[in-house]
């Protein structure tokens, strides 16, 4: 199965490649990118819409479950969110997902944890991210 590539992003959302896969070959759009227009957890594999809109909105109990319940076992989740996350909150989500799961996790800016994602999945990490797509209210 092809790894997940995180391609680019803007206020409209992420360029995630290897999501999909190009039944025919006649087709215009490239193989397996796609446009994904919310916040979004990935994992080497795989892609999924995540119900988050806002910093605000992200939560121990939004974060954990997927990260625990994935298997492989993770090592690592990112938390991309060009608006910093209360730091109280970092601090309780690390000590959550280290004593229940062995997981380390860090809070960075979106290009910086989509970066560190693709970097380590192509090094066969198990390896997390959960990027915030900030929502305006006029869309």
């Amino acid at each position: 199965m092809p790894r997940i590539i995180l391609e680019a992003y803007s206020e409209t959302g992420f360029d995630v490649s290897n999501v999909i896969e190009k039944v025919d070959e006649s087709e215009a759009a490239p193989s397996g990118s796609i446009h994904m227009t919310s916040s979004i957890m990935v994992f080497p594999n795989s892609c999924f819409l995540w119900n988050v809109d806002s910093v605000d909105q992200v939560t121990i109990e939004s974060l954990t479950p997927p990260a625990i319940l994935y298997r492989p076992k993770l090592q690592y989740l990112f938390l991309g969110s060009d608006v910093p996350l209360d730091q109280n909150l970092v601090l309780e989500i690390k000590t959550e997902l280290r004593e229940k799961a062995g997981i380390v996790f860090e809070q960075v800016d979106v290009a910086s944890a989509m970066g560190t994602f693709n970097i380590l999945n192509a090094e066969d990490r198990q390896v997390a991210t959960a990027l915030v797509l900030e929502q305006k209210p006029d869309r």
